[in-house]
């Protein structure tokens, strides 16, 4: 057939939530991967997205799920936490008061003009207004994971063990890359499964 297959066309999830909420996500860690403040220092954060669905914006979560398709509240917890990963959404972040209080400042506003992706413009803008009077501004054409802006090897690597290796154990873990990187050779796909599966 020539080519790739369909399933290496795939999109990795970098962020533990709702892929609705994954290009303000990328927005907002640009502006906090490029300049130094501190989340008490955030007077307010404006999300433009092209479209948003409204239970999305709804008040603030009382579990796991609803963390997850809450762009304020995930928005607010990346920039406490530096990380949009799956400890961003278990209760003790979803606890922290400074989360709470900053996804209270987080406003999300749609503009159908965004509607699509493209190389030469934002899909969705972030703008990180400071108290100090600064605005830190980002956009996001193609989210980082998304087959036209792939992760890196390593950073897929180290999200695999970071999910895996307190239930695997390293050693399994790194058992498990090596078997699915031979996967072509493999006789039985239970050499597999038997890793994973326990």
């Amino acid at each position: 057939m020539g080519g790739e297959y369909r399933i290496q066309q795939n999109y990795f999830k970098f962020f533990a939530c709702c892929r609705i909420n994954h290009p303000s996500l990328q927005a907002v860690m640009d502006v906090r991967n490029r300049e130094s403040f501190a989340p008490e220092d955030v007077q307010a954060v404006d999300i433009v997205a092209p479209s948003m669905l409204e239970g999305m914006l709804g008040e603030y979560p009382s579990n796991m799920l609803g963390a997850k398709f809450n762009v304020p509240y995930a928005v607010a917890a990346a920039i406490v936490r530096d990380s949009a990963n799956v400890n961003s959404f278990y209760s003790d972040a979803r606890g922290d008061e400074r989360i709470r209080e900053l996804a209270a400042k987080v406003q999300v506003t749609t503009d159908p003009k965004l509607a699509t992706a493209r190389e030469d413009g934002p899909l969705t803008q972030a703008f990180v207004r400071l108290k100090d009077g600064r605005v830190l501004e980002s956009g996001t054409t193609i989210v980082r994971g998304d087959y036209g802006n792939r992760l890196p090897r390593e950073e897929l690597l180290e999200k695999f063990h970071f999910l895996n290796d307190s239930i695997l154990g390293s050693e399994r873990a790194n058992e498990v890359i090596a078997t699915t990187d031979g996967l072509e050779r493999l006789s039985d796909v239970r050499d597999l499964t038997a890793l994973v599966g326990g």
